[in-house]
């Protein structure tokens, strides 16, 4: 992840250095040009091969700790009490287990491909530019640091209702499948129309909560596209000021252009991200609370075998 990230940010100095001589008008300049295009070609292919390289990485890793995990779940889950599955549907304890293992899934491929990727991209850029044009490194700077804070309050605000629409989303989950495995009951009952109406009002109240996230999410994205549009305007500006003093050149601002490019990719991705992050750690949390909550029924420690000797029914 370290290699991809740093070939992403050396890259454009190449293209740098390319728009530079094209600059010149000379076409005697045509060798050191298609030199540069060939180095471009082999960091492409050097970048494919490490992100390949992490796939198939990850392709090993997931699936072993979701298999761990579904044991996991299975063994505590199932030396719970007699009582304790009277108390919940079977159902929502099988969403349980299942969205466990799938938050897992999720955030793994945030920390790997996301949040680490866009961490040392992210730095790597400020870096660059502090060193080049600090001016235009500070703009970015604190444009990156307002972002943060405005996205990280933002999932902070979210996370009770993603909770919540986590909770109902496995009741009604639960309630379906409840309903479907007693749907002989149901009938015997004549109890069509209340199962019907009760299920009706889980799927009403997960509606609103769904269409309250996502109108937030859709709010923040709002936010995230007029800091987007303040900070190319700025890196503009303050770029064209320093062409004009001839502190720059026309390869700097196809290098300017494409950090900002980037840094929108990754900034506005890690918005979409710490939403996602929240949403899946309340999609795990229920589980969570599955498996610290203590079996009501514990083995005495170093207890004796029972041995049955003879069995036999008393009236």
């Amino acid at each position: 992840v370290v290699f991809g990230a740093t070939n992403e940010i050396f890259k454009p100095f190449l293209y740098k250095k390319l728009f530079d001589l094209l600059a010149l008008q000379n076409t005697s300049l045509a060798p050191q040009m298609i030199q540069i295009v060939v180095w471009i070609l082999l960091l492409s292919i050097f970048y494919t091969i490490l992100w390949r390289g992490i796939g198939f990485s990850i392709n090993y890793f997931q699936p072993r700790v979701m298999s761990d995990l579904l044991n996991t779940c299975y063994k505590y889950l199932q030396n719970h009490s007699y009582s304790y599955f009277n108390n919940n549907f079977v159902g929502s304890l099988v969403t349980r287990v299942q969205r466990y293992q799938r938050a897992f899934e999720n955030v793994t491929d945030q920390i790997f491909f996301e949040f680490g990727r866009t961490t040392i991209i992210t730095a790597g850029i400020l870096t660059v530019l502090f060193y080049r044009y600090w001016i235009l490194g500070l703009i970015l700077l604190v444009w990156s640091v307002v972002y943060v804070v405005i996205i990280y309050f933002f999932t902070q605000y979210k996370i009770k209702y993603d909770l919540e629409k986590a909770a109902v989303d496995t009741k009604t989950t639960g309630y379906l499948a409840d309903t479907i495995s007693n749907n002989i009951n149901v009938k015997l009952f004549t109890s069509y129309d209340a199962e019907y109406n009760g299920f009706k009002k889980l799927t009403d109240k997960l509606f609103k909560l769904r269409k309250f996230t996502w109108d937030l999410n859709q709010t923040v994205e709002g936010i995230q596209g007029v800091l987007a549009l303040i900070l190319e305007f700025c890196v503009m500006y303050v770029a064209v000021r320093y062409w004009q003093k001839g502190l720059i050149t026309v390869g700097d601002f196809a290098l300017l252009q494409a950090y900002v490019f980037t840094m929108f990719e990754q900034l506005w991705g890690i918005g979409r991200q710490m939403r996602s992050l929240y949403e899946n750690i309340a999609d795990a949390n229920e589980m969570t609370e599955v498996l610290i909550t203590p079996h009501g029924v514990v083995d005495v420690e170093n207890a004796k075998k029972l041995k049955v000797i003879n069995g036999g029914i008393v009236f």
